[in-house]
């Protein structure tokens, strides 16, 4: 398998991100991706995992991801690649504890905070308060932050009879997402608070089309 990992997953991230693939064409090469990881040898398992998250491609959308704040829905075509990219490094993610673990340590962080800091999250309701402006949200880390905690969740109903050891472990995607966990959930209040229906609207219709 490690003898054609590269050749493997170049060709499924050509499929998996290229707008004009069919849908249910990438929903099969998001499902061999499933496979390839699952039949990683666990001695071969950080070769495979660098692959994908060192990858030119998969930095340069996260970096992009990172440093834009703009709506997502800017347009269909940045809303289907940012989808590609979750549904990536979710499959990663969900795949097992210490590949959780990889994934988390690389980019969970740093994503939170793109989405705002506590100091940010007291501004936002001061401002929401005053019925002043607050500072643009980065949707698309937010769709990523989310998916990831999505991804652990995964991981918690598979390993729910280790729960304890991994709470132990040194290096752990709980130990991760707990440091992150509050500050998360208060952005996502104040979010929910502050999103016009309007806007709420227009991205499940935005969504929908993406899905059909």
């Amino acid at each position: 398998m490690v003898r054609h990992a590269s050749a493997v997953w170049y060709k499924l991230k050509e499929v998996i991100f290229n707008l004009s693939s069919d849908q249910l064409l990438i929903s099969e090469a998001l499902n061999c991706l499933k496979s390839a990881i699952m039949y990683t040898d666990s001695s071969d398992k950080d070769l495979f995992i660098n692959l994908i998250l060192l990858d030119e491609d998969i930095v340069n959308k996260i970096r992009s991801v990172s440093s834009v704040e703009k709506s997502v829905l800017s347009s269909l075509e940045d809303l289907a690649q940012l989808h590609a990219l979750g549904s990536v490094i979710s499959i990663l993610a969900e795949s097992s504890t210490y590949f959780c673990t990889r994934v988390l340590q690389e980019h969970f962080a740093h994503l939170v905070d793109i989405v705002g800091t506590k100091a940010d999250y007291e501004s936002r309701q001061l401002n929401d308060c005053n019925g002043s402006s607050s500072a643009p949200v980065n949707y698309g880390a937010l769709y990523l932050s989310v998916q990831l905690l999505s991804s652990c969740r995964e991981v918690a109903l598979v390993s729910y009879k280790d729960c304890s050891s991994v709470k132990l472990a040194k290096e752990s995607w709980w130990l991760i997402l707990e440091k992150k966990l509050e500050q998360l959930i208060h952005l996502l209040r104040s979010f929910s608070r502050s999103m016009q229906p309007m806007f709420r609207q227009e991205y499940v219709s935005c969504a929908g089309k993406l899905t059909s």
